[in-house]
């Protein structure tokens, strides 16, 4: 038979493995840098009918803008030349993001910031906020926008957008202000 004390600790050991802490879930969340397209869809000046380009999400690198293969990043309006720009980001994502330079390849139609045409292999930086136009005002205008770190929550009835950003286990180091810990 086991002692009256021993069944008490164990007991107590029970009961405190009963308790449960809450579980704590890492949500990975970032400013990100995107080139949200502006233009204003008009296609008579080109003569056939061609959709705006989707928004583009930068990342850290040297990219390559063009209308085809083997750009890295593909603009498929007929005014934008095959290798027409090149961006670069510094620091995509995190409290300080924002570093973005255009340089125009010698495109057919010239690449221009806020306004302004690039010289040919000139590097100029764009700003958040600032508007890029690779060829065509009409169908290639992009605003270079700081998504913020957190998303509204969702309307009734529709799907959470943070459901799809939930993980388990963060892939980026947790000191970094892109990835939090919250407690359920």
């Amino acid at each position: 038979m086991q002692s009256q004390a021993f069944t008490t600790q164990r007991m107590q050991f029970r009961a405190a493995a009963a308790v449960r802490r809450p579980r704590s879930i890492r949500l990975c969340v970032s400013n990100k840098l995107v080139l949200t397209p502006t233009g204003s869809g008009k296609t008579d000046h080109i003569g056939e009918s061609v959709s705006l380009p989707g928004t583009i999400v930068l990342k850290e690198g040297l990219f390559e803008i063009g209308r085809t293969s083997p750009a890295d990043i593909v603009v498929p309006i007929p005014t934008v030349s095959t290798r027409h720009a090149v961006v670069r980001v510094v620091d995509a994502t995190g409290a300080a993001a924002g570093s973005v330079q255009i340089t125009d390849l010698g495109s057919t139609n010239g690449t221009f910031v806020d306004g302004k045409e690039l010289k040919a292999m000139e590097a100029v930086p764009l700003k958040v906020g600032g508007e890029v136009v690779f060829g065509d005002a009409n169908l290639a205008t992009f605003r270079l926008d700081l998504l913020p770190d957190s998303l509204p929550a969702a309307p009734a009835g529709t799907k959470d957008p943070l459901e799809d950003k939930r993980v388990d286990d963060c892939e980026a180091d947790p000191s970094q202000p892109e990835c939090r810990v919250y407690d359920e």
